[in-house]
């Protein structure tokens, strides 16, 4: 893992937002727009995390195998 950017809602948004006549549209089209801008990267750790989790289950069964071999 490595540490990224990470895009998310400041202070600065919500006040952009109360400044206009619609300001939940306004904050909705901001977290849609971060939540697109951070896809890239969670995408990223989640396929690591995916595949760590396979080469540690495959280690796993692997080690069992080898020590039921070892006390037959």
């Amino acid at each position: 893992m490595k540490v990224g950017v990470s895009h998310e809602p400041g202070l600065a948004d919500f006040e952009k937002a109360w400044r206009i006549p619609r300001p939940s549209q306004a904050l909705a089209r901001r977290l849609l727009l971060n939540t697109r801008r951070n896809r890239e990267g969670v995408n990223w750790k989640v396929t690591c995390i995916k595949m760590a989790h396979e080469y540690l289950l495959r280690a796993f069964l692997t080690f069992s195998v080898l020590l039921l071999v070892n006390i037959g």
